[in-house]
């Protein structure tokens, strides 16, 4: 995990998962596999005609998987992360996710925003944090998470990783949203 973050304006995680479920609503998905590249080629381009997915070279973006640019609208994925969310890959999919979260939720303008090491941001105004619990419950809805709580059998078939899947699980108990 990186040392700096950006600090914005502090959500509540029942916030970030209520405007994930929001968006699942609005686009009338009620799969279990989100379809995160297609809402991200197709479906936000006609909504946001001046949004972009563009993808980078590995050597452009180094480690980087993904890069959000709210003041041009960009979301920017690295060649082999966007090739890996075409094959389906958990950990990809996660990624356009998170940067989706970055994109619709620290995009607002005159934002205010600061960089600072994640030490000195509370977590509720961690923007990473804020992507990771937006990318979470939008890949795996409460719902399914309701009819199905075994990591393993949940994260195939909302295809993410069973390591995020154990994470949403919890996140939904914190909440109390799943006994």
């Amino acid at each position: 995990m990186t040392k700096i973050c950006f600090e914005v304006p502090g959500r509540r995680r029942r916030e970030l998962m209520e405007i994930a479920a929001g968006l699942r609503t609005s686009l009338k998905c009620s799969s279990p596999w989100f379809p995160i590249l297609h809402v991200a080629e197709f479906d936000l381009p006609t909504v946001k005609p001046e949004f972009a997915l563009t993808i980078g070279d590995i050597e452009e973006m180094g480690e980087n998987h993904g890069l959000t640019f709210p003041e041009s609208h960009e979301i920017r994925l690295r060649s082999d992360v966007y090739q890996g969310v075409r094959d389906g890959k958990g950990r990809d999919r996660f990624t356009l996710a998170h940067e989706l979260g970055h994109y619709l939720l620290h995009s607002a303008p005159g934002l205010a925003r600061s960089m600072s090491p994640v030490s000195a941001v509370p977590t509720y105004k961690n923007s990473e944090w804020q992507a990771n619990t937006f990318a979470g419950s939008l890949l795996i809805s409460v719902e399914m998470a309701r009819l199905v709580a075994d990591a393993e059998e949940l994260a195939s078939i909302c295809g993410v990783t069973v390591d995020a899947a154990r994470v949403q699980l919890s996140q939904y108990r914190l909440e109390g949203m799943l006994p």
